[in-house]
Parts: C-alpha cells; structure tokens; sequence
C-alpha cells in the first residue's frame, strides 16, 4: 500500500465530470498534494455500485491513509464505500462538500430517469440506511455552503458531525471554485505530512 498521507482522492458530484475539478486539483499538486479524481460517469445509477467502483479505484491505486474529498453526491459515495468498506481505518480524513445527507427535495425532479437521485430524495429507504450508521467523527468534515439551490443550509449533517458553513453562495461554486474548500482540503493533507 501506498502511503497517501499527502494523496487526495475527489469523488465529484451528480451529472459532473473530473475537468470540473481541476481547479481544485492543480492548487493542491502546486502545495505537493498528490490528486486523484475518480471518473466513474455522471453517477445516475444505484450510489451502491459507485461505492463499489471507488473500492476497486482505491485498490487499483493502493492508497492508505489519504483525504477522502466527496462532492455532493460524490460525498454519499464516499460514505457509503466507508461504511460499506469498513475503510475508515484507511484513511486520514472524509471531507464532505455539500453532501446531501438527509436528501435533497429538487432530487425529485430526476428521480424518474436516475436511480442515485430517486435515492437522495429526503426519507428514501437509501437515505434512512445511510443514516442509520455513525461516521467516525474525529476524521469527518462536513462542508456547507452558506446559500444552496440544491442542498439547503442544514441538509449536509451527519449524526455528531457539525458543518462548517463556507462563505461561497451556490451549490456548484462550493464544490470547485471556492478557495475556502480548497484551503480546507490542503490543511487536512498536510496535517498529516510525516
């Protein structure tokens, strides 16, 4: 296994794509960050089978004690595959940037064409799983955006877990432009700098 104690692993968000997070990407490999960014598809099938993909992702990689970045649904992915995986002893921190932990209503708007967001929809069977599973508070940040169109001030807790509200407006914007996320991000890699 790889010590990825200065590795960064971004699992992006619903209906994007990896170049949407280059920005973020090319700040932290400027600080000596390594950074993967998964691209497993605009994640409109079952949140299960991506938890699967990062696994295998990870594997592929051998990477050990990392920063595990999830944005938006990527942040349920990334849950589910600690949960699923019982990997939280593999890494060195989960950063959530505005994960729709308790569902997001305007998932209903998709949710007749895609099975992740007939899951994020608030009180799916999906979410009450989730939720029914604790995060290991010492290694999890929850990132919110201060305005969001899509995943409301509130909607991004996980049991035990208090979010940090970003001064960035916007659902978009708070997954990869804001340089509050991004200075976030760097301070939990090189925390761990041995």
């Amino acid at each position: 296994m790889i010590n990825g104690s200065l590795s960064v692993v971004i699992v992006p968000g619903w209906f994007t794509q990896s170049p949407m997070y280059l920005f973020l990407k090319n700040y932290l490999e400027r600080k000596g960050v390594k950074v993967y960014i998964t691209n497993f598809g605009l994640h409109l099938r079952n949140i299960d089978s991506y938890a699967d993909l990062l696994a295998s992702f990870i594997n592929k990689k051998g990477l050990n004690d990392f920063v595990l970045v999830g944005a938006s649904v990527g942040a349920l992915i990334s849950y589910k595959y600690l949960q699923k995986y019982q990997a939280w002893g593999n890494i060195h921190k989960f950063i959530s940037i505005v994960g729709p932990f308790q569902g997001s209503h305007m998932a209903k708007f998709a949710a007749w064409f895609s099975t992740s967001a007939k899951q994020m929809v608030p009180n799916s069977s999906f979410m009450k799983e989730l939720n029914s599973h604790h995060p290991d508070i010492e290694k999890t940040m929850l990132l919110e955006a201060s305005w969001d169109e899509f995943v409301p001030k509130g909607s991004s807790t996980l049991q035990g877990v208090t979010p940090i509200t970003l001064k960035c407006v916007g659902h978009t914007k708070s997954q990869a432009f804001c340089k509050e996320v991004y200075k976030i991000v760097l301070g939990a890699a090189l925390e761990n700098k041995e």
